[in-house]
């Protein structure tokens, strides 16, 4: 198993396709992401949520 951290999902293609593949005895790769979480229970994880809407007056 190797863990890439990287700023893109290209240049982890790049490394997959330009490192891992030439490697001898490497059969296939599989590539799964870890996004960056900015809600958590739709709740802000980080900094504030601007609204953006005008209030309704009823």
């Amino acid at each position: 198993m190797v863990l890439v951290v990287c700023q893109t999902s290209h240049e982890i293609a790049d490394f997959v396709s330009q490192k891992l593949a030439h490697i001898e005895g490497v059969q296939e790769t599989v590539t799964q992401f870890l996004l960056k979480r900015y809600k958590e229970d739709g709740e802000i994880i980080e900094g504030k949520e601007e609204v953006k809407r005008q209030p309704v007056i009823l």
